[in-house]
């Protein structure tokens, strides 16, 4: 089993990868505006026990029914909510405030057979997430016996995310997500800095309940 440093690694590295790959598109829910964005997209690898003539990748799948169905009892926050403009230690957003931010969020789940091939990945997904002008700050967290990891992040604006989306670092993470993952959902949304301040994981699952996972298959 993936030990909790690893699984930080692998939130941080492809959890942002996933999180951004199809863009990051909007759920509508929680601020203005809103395109119903479908998931984080990924190719090849499999999904253990699926049958890829059933569900195709659809939330109904027989595949991905279990995992999504996985109480998460033991998750763990790996990374609490911290970065250049969340203060961790008092727990909220540094003066001045913003009218409103863009909150993104990742669910993901690997096999224990893919724990490798996201380590070498890592390191450098990390270090340019952490360097990206905008980033407000970042949480990473997830269930080991669900084998779950979840990202959610805050920005000051789309801009900054998707300037993120083009660095060399998550471009090349982006190639790797069947490699080291089963399937995953992801979506973005605004909020107020009030209800920013009030973040919680409770938030992300709520954002995501009706965000259509995606699945890599062989």
């Amino acid at each position: 089993m993936m030990t909790t440093t690893n699984r930080l690694l692998f939130a941080a590295a492809i959890g942002c990868a996933l999180t951004l790959a199809v863009g990051c598109g909007d759920d509508g829910a929680g601020g203005e505006g809103g395109d119903g964005e479908q998931g984080g997209s990924a190719q090849g690898g499999s999904v253990q026990g699926g049958d890829p003539g059933s569900g195709g990748g659809s939330g109904g799948s027989d595949a991905l029914d279990p995992l999504y169905a996985c109480e998460e009892i033991e998750f763990q926050d790996f990374r609490p909510m911290s970065g250049p403009g969340f203060d961790a230690a008092n727990g909220g957003l540094l003066e001045p405030f913003q009218d409103t931010y863009l909150i993104s969020t990742t669910q993901i789940y690997t096999s224990q057979e893919q724990d490798g091939p996201f380590l070498s990945l890592a390191a450098t997904v990390m270090q340019q997430l952490s360097e990206t002008p905008g980033l407000v700050g970042y949480a990473l967290g997830g269930d080991d016996v669900c084998g779950v990891n979840r990202t959610l992040a805050i920005w000051q604006s789309e801009e900054a995310m998707f300037t993120f989306v083009g660095s060399a670092a998550h471009a090349e993470a982006m190639t790797k997500t069947a490699e080291v993952s089963l399937t995953g959902r992801t979506t973005h949304w605004t909020a107020t800095a009030e209800e920013v301040q009030a973040l919680t994981w409770d938030d992300a699952r709520e954002h995501l309940a009706d965000i259509e996972p995606s699945v890599a298959y062989e």
